[in-house]
């Protein structure tokens, strides 16, 4: 029984510290280049976020602004969403 309970709470904790990690984050930038290929759009600023395959990549271009909303996971930006603003 004290292992189990031992076992639950370190499970519990590591899942904590992944939700943590996993928390959406926001960048604003120019868009330096998009490569429809890979699915991915490169900022002016440096960042390369990639977007799911089903995204649509075509309304935006070069030099707009946008808002990405990303998480990092493996070193890479996984992007949840792009905006224009």
């Amino acid at each position: 029984m004290r292992k189990s309970l031992i076992l639950a709470a370190s499970l519990g904790a590591m899942l904590i510290s992944s939700a943590a990690f996993a928390a959406s984050t926001d960048a604003t930038g120019v868009i330096k280049s998009i490569n429809l290929k890979h699915h991915t759009v490169t900022l002016a600023g440096g960042g390369t976020y990639v977007l799911p395959g089903k995204f649509d990549l075509k309304p935006f271009k070069n030099g707009e602004k946008v808002s990405i909303s990303y998480i990092v996971k493996n070193k890479h930006f996984f992007a949840s969403s792009v905006k224009a603003i």
